[in-house]
């Protein structure tokens, strides 16, 4: 048996259940864990833990957690067992990190976390001699394996180049990293930082020394962070602006699990988004000693955000939306049997594993916020945002997501969260205090709070604070704790890897990492904002995400069978009206047409064309604002605005196809369109083509107003504006004279009857009708011709792509909100 006195001290379980964290060292070859105080090692004193329930035992390999204990010479289970990874397990190897459950009634399991400090250090490196080329990547076969669920398998090379080696990177998902910069390929300099995913490689010339970040933990400065806008009335004296952020500093140590308190208006949210790059202020974030604002994309896949709003879509099943999210998020080389993994994995985390099969509309709200927790973790971010994630949620169901957001920093990420909610917030590792105009009046741990505010309960700080917020300011800085959670992590501590700096040293000699001077960064100014660069997707990456969009929005759709029975009866049901209604064979008369034929003709074909434009208005106005949380949260990590409107474009147009089709034909039936067209085609295809293509130039419109509004109440009001035009200046109602004419050139009504009317021959029919009486004008000189029946499609088409395109910008504005 190995000696475990070799580094014992370093090795811990970490056992938490709701309200309750023990932290247990362990220093013997074999431990008992159990609820009973006699016989048991460690004493959990939780409801699901058996009396006498599992054992810790040191092999060669490392420590191993058993079921059950030796009793009376025999080895007795315990009635619940033990889980890990949502799979009953009898023994578990343990790694660092691993986190293994005791089950037990509803949610009120155990959890047990494997700590091991010697494995976790951040100084502990990989080293790589680099005297021939060597391969980087998430697969085993690599020279270096990447540990990171977002690394290619295969991503990057480096190869011997005369005195230097050069870094090639191989067309890898996420990108590969110098010092902050994305590159294809780089001749390397001594001291260069690559960053791959979540592992950091530094160059000296000859060597590759590796530390994995989730490993080491991320940590977080925030110097100096001011926003003001524009105030809705400034007096006389006031310099017209509001203040939300004013000067905020602090200090985020890797693995901490920090809260943001406040009242409502105190700027919670605008400094999360600060920290985070979502909205970008004045002044400095450092995330490991780099300035995030101009770093974003090399760190953009180690940072998860979970919004107000619900970012999964409630028609899937919980495996169903992970399952998606892990296949736009992860590299496109990561195989169906990882992606199952990871999937698992995170649902483990959130404990939902049970709840996999279900639909996520039928969740509570507080398995609802778990799964977005989840969303974010299935790509293993070692920093974690959530603004408001208890909002809406009975204390009970508070208390349970605190504790699992408890765990996941337990487990390294380092989490931060906006909440009013005090109830739990001694969970926390530390806590911040804002009052109004974002000014920080506390940092530290949470019962510090209480003393330093001379209170017995968090929800009286609130009180306190709004009385006097600029004599709770004053005090916090020049208090202790200022000193000791701000300006002395600051002044002597390195940002990259948290170890200790004397207030002279510049450079770290456990990372290498090169600060500014102590008064510098604790004093900086703010700095004007960079705005970090939305994801750019190429050629192949517009591919497979928009194979991937298709799938799953087709997979809501069909979910959805109400609303999609509703889309798809619209057609049969309102041909079937003008089926009762109009002559038969109205279309087929030859020369027995009549002057009150040519006018029902003329309406049916009004009718046509103003049922196609309420087809596309109504099936897609709605298809962007509704999911636009989730949109700008995948936006924001590596979705292209191309692919997404594509594949909304491409569903929707399956949906037109069924739609018009329905319609035409019905009519058909019953009014017989000529057997050939303008163009040599039967007629009844090429008014399906005039149908259809004002079913989707509307379609591309109604995504347009989905996208530019922003919100599903405002856009269903502002609807029948745009529909309505469709039936002014269709020309039928009314005559087009002026600048009414103009105005029609951008309805698609218009060009719909023009195309039909040139399919059916309206001026000879015309003509026909005008020797028995004559016959008012025709509004639009219809021409029986391939060129004036493509003129009018290729309008309608035109049209289309503008307001495509004119999506596609509305999105990309998105961004800058």
């Amino acid at each position: 048996m190995p000696n475990p006195d070799a580094a014992q001290s370093d090795r811990q379980l970490i056992i938490a259940w709701p309200g309750h964290q023990l932290t247990a060292p362990l220093t013997a070859p074999v431990l008992r864990l159990g609820r009973h105080p006699d016989g048991n090692d460690i004493v959990i004193e939780a409801p699901a833990v058996a009396p006498y329930h599992a054992t810790l035992r040191l092999e060669a390999d490392g420590y191993h957690l058993l079921d059950g204990q030796e009793r009376d010479g025999q080895w007795v289970r315990s009635p619940n067992g033990l889980s890990c990874r949502g799979q009953p397990v009898v023994d578990e190897k343990l790694d660092n990190g691993e986190i293994v459950r005791i089950p037990g009634p509803a949610e009120d399991f155990v959890s047990l976390l494997y700590f091991d400090a010697a494995a976790a250090s951040p100084g502990q490196r990989t080293q790589v001699s680099l005297t021939h080329e060597i391969s980087l990547g998430r697969d085993p076969r690599n020279d270096l394996v990447i540990n990171d669920p977002t690394a290619s398998a295969f991503h990057a090379t480096v190869t011997p180049l005369g005195q230097t080696h050069l870094l090639r990177d191989l067309r890898s998902a996420s990108g590969t990293f110098v010092n902050g910069q994305r590159v294809a390929q780089h001749a390397l300099q001594p001291d260069d930082d690559i960053l791959i995913g979540s592992v950091q490689l530094r160059y000296d010339g000859h060597h590759l020394a590796l530390v994995d970040l989730r490993r080491a933990g991320i940590r977080l400065d925030g110097v100096s962070l001011r926003k003001q806008v524009p105030a809705a009335k400034a007096s006389a004296g006031d310099s017209g602006f509001k203040l939300l952020l004013s000067d905020v500093s602090l200090v985020i140590h890797p693995r901490e699990f920090i809260a943001i308190v406040g009242g409502s208006g105190t700027g919670k949210s605008t400094l999360l988004d600060a920290l985070n790059a979502f909205r970008p202020v004045n002044g400095r974030v450092l995330i490991n000693g780099d300035d995030l604002y101009r770093n974003f994309d090399a760190y953009r896949q180690s940072i998860g955000y979970v919004p107000q709003d619900d970012i999964i879509h409630r028609e899937l099943t919980v495996e169903e939306a992970l399952r998606f999210v892990a296949r736009l998020r992860l590299p496109p080389d990561t195989g169906p049997a990882e992606i199952e993994k990871r999937v698992e994995t995170v649902l483990q985390q959130v404990a939902m594993s049970n709840r996999r099969t279900v639909l996520v509309r039928q969740l509570s709200g507080g398995q609802r916020k778990r799964i977005s927790l989840a969303v974010e973790l299935i790509a293993a971010p070692g920093i974690l945002f959530l603004d408001e994630p208890t909002s809406g949620l009975d204390p009970g169901l508070d208390k349970r997501m605190m504790f699992t957001l408890r765990q996941v920093a337990n487990a390294g990420t380092t989490v931060i969260l906006v909440t009013h909610a005090t109830d739990n917030i001694q969970d926390c590792d530390l806590v911040a205090f804002l009052a109004e105009r974002g000014r920080l009046i506390f940092y530290g741990p949470p019962t510090e709070a209480l003393t330093f505010f001379g209170v017995h309960d968090f929800a009286e700080i609130y009180h306190l604070v709004e009385l006097e917020p600029d004599r709770w300011q004053q005090a916090f800085q020049a208090s202790g704790f200022y000193a000791a959670y701000i300006e002395r992590r600051l002044a002597t501590t390195c940002p990259r890897c948290s170890e200790p700096l004397a207030p002279e040293q510049m450079i770290c000699a456990n990372c290498g990492y090169q600060r500014q001077s102590a008064t510098t960064t604790a004093q900086a100014a703010p700095v004007p904002v960079a705005r970090p660069t939305p994801w750019r997707a190429g050629l192949a990456t517009f591919s497979r995400q928009t194979s991937i969009l298709i799938e799953r929005y087709v997979t809501i759709m069909l979910r959805d069978r109400r609303n999609l029975l509703f889309l798809l009866l619209q057609a049969p049901l309102i041909a079937l009206l003008l089926f009762l209604v109009m002559k038969p064979g109205l279309f087929n008369q030859g020369l027995d047409v009549e002057v009150s034929d040519l006018a029902e003709m003329q309406k049916v074909l009004f009718v046509l064309a103003c049922i196609a434009a309420w087809f596309g208005l109504i099936n897609a106005v709605r298809e962007i604002v509704k999911e636009l949380p989730i949109y700008r949260r995948e936006r924001f990590v590596n979705l292209g605005v191309a692919a997404y409107v594509t594949s909304k474009l491409v569903v929707l147009l399956a949906l037109s196809i069924v739609q018009a089709g329905l319609l035409v034909a019905i009519v058909h039936l019953r009014g017989q369109f000529p057997a050939v067209g303008a163009s040599g085609l039967p007629g009844v295809i090429e008014i399906f083509a005039a149908v259809l293509l004002v079913t989707f130039a509307s379609t591309c419109l109604g995504l347009l107003l989905s996208a530019a509004v922003g919100r599903e109440d405002r856009v269903m009001s502002l609807m029948p504006l745009f529909l309505i035009p469709q039936i002014v200046f269709a020309g039928v109602v009314f005559k087009l004279e002026g600048s009414a004419r103009f105005v029609s050139w951008l309805t698609f009504s218009r060009w719909g009857i023009e195309a039909m009317g040139a399919t059916i021959n309206l001026p000879e029919l015309h003509r026909i009708a005008s020797y028995v009486m004559p016959v008012e004008a025709l509004v639009f000189p219809f021409d029986h011709s391939s060129a004036y029946l493509r003129q009018n499609l290729g309008i309608l088409l035109a049209l289309a792509v503008v307001c495509m395109a004119l999506t596609v910008v509305a999105l990309k504005r998105q961004d800058a909100r």
